[in-house]
């Protein structure tokens, strides 16, 4: 059970708490609470806080840790209780013109496609419409998702329905979970893989068309 903390750096021990927030977060960030110009810091980092609260309102969780981007959610406080939130840190796989081979190994052609790097995206065309022999990309190293619940890819394609990702256990293989790229549209797409742990490829797999590969991170 988290240390619980903080009625009386905000009411001075006068009142009553109204309601209680519990965070889940890396171990090794600071962790801060605040309404207004009212800040209350987790006393150690050890990924659990229990921030007792005395007023209602729209409370700002944050997360922050060197070499991370800081990480924020709101909680809206408007009846007592206690209320969970979990917060994780976005770990970048891609963005333009950076592969971060130091985690990935780079990117690259398994399959029936070719793949484009430019700077403003990498452009995997496939060139394969026949089930099971359709235009894989994949990172060259396997991830450690243990720590990751999500999977975002920001894309675009020229044909909608056509193309998924997800990651798998063997370089080209059988992705154990998949979503499917499902507009034409440029959009974000999320792949919850919270039930996974250990180290996987994250592969592109698509019948004849063309994506565009803007932004892969996790959290």
């Amino acid at each position: 059970m988290p240390e619980i903390f903080g009625a009386a750096l905000m009411g001075g021990g006068s009142g009553p708490a109204y309601a209680a927030i519990s965070v889940t977060y890396p171990a090794g960030a600071t962790c801060t609470c605040a309404l207004g110009s009212k800040t209350l810091t987790a006393p150690d980092t050890s990924g659990q806080a229990l921030f007792i609260v005395p007023t209602a309102g729209q409370w700002v969780v944050k997360i922050s840790q060197s070499g991370f981007q800081p990480k924020s959610t709101i909680v809206n406080i408007s009846a007592s209780g206690v209320f969970s939130v979990s917060l994780n840190f976005a770990v970048y796989y891609y963005t333009p013109g950076n592969e971060y081979a130091e985690i990935t190994g780079g990117y690259a052609v398994y399959s029936n496609a070719t793949l484009d790097k430019t700077d403003s995206g990498m452009i995997m065309t496939s060139q394969s419409s026949t089930e099971g022999s359709e235009g894989i990309c994949t990172t060259q190293k396997q991830i450690d998702l243990s720590n990751i619940k999500t999977l975002y890819l920001d894309c675009q394609t020229n044909a909608a329905g056509a193309a998924v990702f997800g990651p798998a256990s063997i370089m080209g293989g059988a992705l154990v979970a998949q979503t499917l790229i499902s507009s034409a549209d440029r959009q974000a797409y999320s792949l919850d893989i919270s039930s996974l742990s250990g180290s996987y490829f994250i592969i592109f797999k698509a019948a004849i068309s063309q994506t565009t590969i803007y932004n892969l991170w996790g959290e």
